[in-house]
């Protein structure tokens, strides 16, 4: 990534236009830094985090299943927080939609959005 970009994204994380989501595995890396002023640097990005994602167990069953796929371990930690984070999301955006449109007894919301697939793909 080019410094220009970097800084751009900082920019708009600070201005609220893009969300920083942190995690603990962003700590623990943070904290084996060996430059402490970079370390501090780091850290107070923390403040700007929308989201602080932490260890749990289906994180960690989630994070083995990546690894065995072939993703080194600290890469499969962090793959499955942003998982983790995302499913958070589709979780609130899915009870907003059921309260403006309320799955019906056949399926359907009021909007004629099918919840589950009668013949999903394979």
């Amino acid at each position: 990534m080019t410094a220009e970009a970097k800084l751009e994204i900082q920019e708009e994380i600070r201005a609220g236009k893009v969300q920083l989501i942190w995690s603990y595995i962003l700590d623990y890396e943070n904290n084996k830094n060996p430059y402490q002023e970079r370390k501090e640097r780091i850290k107070g990005w923390k403040k700007y985090a929308a989201q602080d994602v932490q260890e749990s167990s289906e994180l960690i069953k989630t994070a083995n299943l990546l690894n065995q796929k072939g993703l080194q371990k600290i890469d499969s930690l962090h793959i499955a927080c942003v998982i983790f984070c995302e499913m958070r999301i589709l979780e609130k955006r899915f009870k907003r939609l059921q309260q403006t449109n309320p799955i019906g007894s056949k399926g359907f919301t009021k909007a004629g959005i099918q919840k589950y697939p009668v013949n999903p793909k394979k």
